[in-house]
């Protein structure tokens, strides 16, 4: 008959086998996981965009405070204009950078986020994504800002995805830059607004106003705000 010391030494035995199984099939399972989540190899297009944050990161630092006061006196303006309460609003900025246009609509009480392709390092108000492959559900966003119009590669699937992830009702502002194209540019926004006005119009958008920014970065631009399906 087994001695308690001898059952003790055999409890320990199945223990610690069960818990190296335990163990050996965790990490088969973590392995299984990182592959399945490994993210897509960077498009050139992607690196491409990316490389301007790296290259300008001073500048775009300091630029990035103006574009949140600024941005935010214009939201201000634009939201009483049409009627619009932006207080706990969901509010999406696409291609933000640093996200001063997040925090300037954070200022005046939406509950705002940002995509880029290079949001920097620990930005708690900019996530990493692509205008063309929103990360988020369906209606969800009651007002969407852009400004990187010649910066996307394909305008109608980024419409498409816009129009997609917007609740009824919602509102669009987009700016069009009227000044020469950069190198990050992908096409030349002057003398087309009209045409990519028409675009968004055709996805069920009415435009409420445009109107001529001249006391902003990029002066001169365009501005076109939109309500989607009224």
């Amino acid at each position: 008959m087994p001695t308690a010391r001898t059952k003790t030494f055999l409890l320990a035995f199945i223990l610690s086998s069960v818990f190296l199984c335990i163990s050996l099939l965790s990490e088969r399972s973590l392995v299984q996981i990182e592959r399945v989540v490994e993210p897509e190899q960077e498009s050139e297009y992607e690196k491409m965009q990316s490389s301007k944050l790296g290259k300008h990161f001073e500048l775009i630092q300091k630029m990035d405070a103006e574009i949140q006061t600024q941005l935010r006196e214009r939201f201000k303006s634009v939201f009483k204009e049409h009627g619009f309460e932006v207080q706990g609003r969901a509010a999406l900025c696409i291609g933000s950078r640093l996200g001063g246009e997040v925090r300037a609509l954070q200022d005046l009480g939406a509950l705002a986020v940002g995509i880029d392709f290079n949001p920097g390092e620990k930005n708690k108000h900019v996530l990493y994504g692509s205008a063309t492959d929103l990360q988020f559900a369906s209606g969800v966003f009651d007002m969407l800002y852009s400004n990187i119009l010649d910066h996307i590669q394909d305008i109608d699937i980024f419409f498409r995805e816009v129009s997609r992830v917007a609740k009824q009702g919602s509102l669009l502002l987009l700016d069009l830059d009227q000044n020469s194209p950069d190198e990050w540019s992908v096409r030349d926004l002057r003398g087309n607004v009209d045409k990519f006005s028409i675009q968004v119009q055709n996805m069920g958008w009415k435009l409420l106003s445009r109107s001529v920014i001249t006391n902003e970065k990029d002066n001169g631009k365009i501005a076109l705000v939109f309500s989607y399906r009224l």
